[in-house]
């Protein structure tokens, strides 16, 4: 159990250990591709070791001071890979990342909700996917792709994360239009691993209408997004040279850059500065949600990782307000969601969280796991089919949660506790698990009353 008590500053530097999400990521990719790759840093924490257990059979996997080298079993091999629930980062991206490449997928527990959900996106990407029962454990399997098969020519945003791991394991080619911009941590990886993804932007109907377009900048009016759509070519039938080792570093963990962000959302005196932060868009949702609010988050990048620019993030003042939130499901947005609503709990006005519900497909409902926690905290919110709304307080006595959860919701409301009255309580064992160095990360920032 982790204890804290109201604090009066947030200030100095953190530097965010490696994201465990990322490895996942790049763990299944490399043996999607079938080429060896050394994955670093790695950092301290458990849940890396977790989930590389997961590829036994699979890949030769070997840890390196700092580092993780992935040697996948030359050939196809088909086999079994077993989870204990759905509840992984990045889930589509890496369920669709194995099934593409052969794998067959069982789970201890899962709901039926999750796997009619990833039937239903196969289907919609032009595969067959089957519900598997083995005892008590359920999970899917992928039939072979018919060449004959109708091909979708279209991609929905919450279809893209299984589109690119489907693709990519099944080494593939395909050409789609989307009406969003492709922001995808898989979009820097694949380069790297051999695939190229390509985004050529079309004008919409409206756009291409000069007296339109006319009328629109004359009036001061920016061309709208709705009528944009962008050509996505994906070529993954390349692969880097088979003696190769791919060398693929991860940027700092980003629901630790959210949680810190919170942080300092919450107790804005001081000054911190959050170093080896992700800074592309996919990685840092809640800094579009905090923009919203009058913050203006300042970003130096100072280098590149395999998933893009890394660098440095420090917040200013701003006066916290209540915002409307939209994301497609399974945007990385998901990730950073609980501390996006602690924030939101102590703003004025309402906060509306909306086009959530794929959260309500796990078992339990991620939604109703956090709307839980803050009815614990004693944060009025509604319930919505696809998410919640918040209405904000300025103040909030300490609160104790003492049932275990996931490290991004427990984090979060560790992060809460740092503006309430009193002291809070939380169960901070996932926690420990995820970010071993967490308590010591936190104290060093904080100064408490």
């Amino acid at each position: 159990m982790l204890t804290v008590n109201r604090s009066k500053a947030v200030s100095g530097k953190v530097t965010l250990p490696p994201s465990s999400d990322l490895f996942l990521v790049a763990a299944f990719a490399a043996v999607a591709s079938g080429r060896a790759a050394r994955i670093y840093p790695i950092g301290k924490s458990v849940v890396v070791r977790d989930w590389a257990a997961l590829l036994s059979g699979h890949a030769a996997v070997t840890f390196e001071a700092d580092a993780c080298l992935i040697e996948p079993v030359a050939g196809d091999i088909p086999g079994t890979i077993t989870f204990t629930d759905d509840l992984l980062p990045y889930r589509d991206l890496v369920v669709f990342l194995a099934l593409g490449a052969g794998k067959r997928l069982m789970f201890d527990t899962i709901g039926e909700k999750r796997l009619e959900a990833w039937v239903a996106k196969g289907k919609r990407l032009g595969v067959s996917l089957t519900i598997l029962h083995e005892g008590t454990r359920q999970g899917l399997g992928c039939a072979p792709v018919n060449s004959s098969d109708p091909l979708p020519s279209a991609l929905e945003e919450h279809d893209v994360n299984a589109a690119l791991g489907l693709f990519f394991g099944l080494r593939a080619k395909r050409t789609f239009r989307t009406g969003f911009t492709l922001s995808n941590p898989f979009r820097h990886l694949a380069p790297l691993m051999g695939g190229t993804i390509d985004v050529k932007r079309e004008g919409g109907e409206k756009e291409k209408d000069p007296l339109l377009r006319r009328m629109r900048l004359q009036t001061g009016q920016r061309l709208s997004d709705q009528d944009l759509s962008f050509l996505v070519t994906m070529d993954f039938s390349g692969r880097p040279p088979a003696d190769s080792v791919l060398a693929i570093e991860l940027p700092g963990d980003e629901v630790l850059l959210a949680l810190f962000c919170a942080a300092k959302s919450l107790v804005q005196r001081g000054s911190l500065v959050i170093d080896n932060a992700p800074l592309e868009p996919w990685a840092s949702p809640i800094l579009s949600f905090l923009r919203k609010m009058g913050c203006k988050p300042s970003l130096q990048e100072m280098r590149r990782t395999a998933f893009g620019a890394t660098g440095m993030v420090s917040l200013s003042r701003f006066d916290l307000t209540g915002q409307k939130i939209d994301f497609a499901p399974q945007h990385p947005a998901v990730l950073q969601l609980p501390a996006m609503a602690a924030v939101a709990a102590f703003a004025e006005n309402q906060s509306l969280f909306r086009q959530f519900d794929d959260m309500r497909h796990s078992d339990p409902d991620g939604i109703r796991q956090l709307e839980s926690c803050l009815k614990t905290m004693n944060v009025k919110y509604g319930d919505i089919p696809d998410g919640f709304v918040i209405k904000g307080e300025k103040e909030y006595d300490g609160f104790d949660l003492i049932e275990p959860l996931p490290a991004p919701l427990a984090g979060s409301f560790i992060m809460a506790g740092l503006r309430c009255i009193g002291s809070t309580t939380v169960n901070d064992a996932k926690v420990a698990e995820r970010w071993p160095d967490f308590y010591e990360m936190l104290m060093t920032v904080v100064e408490e009353r």
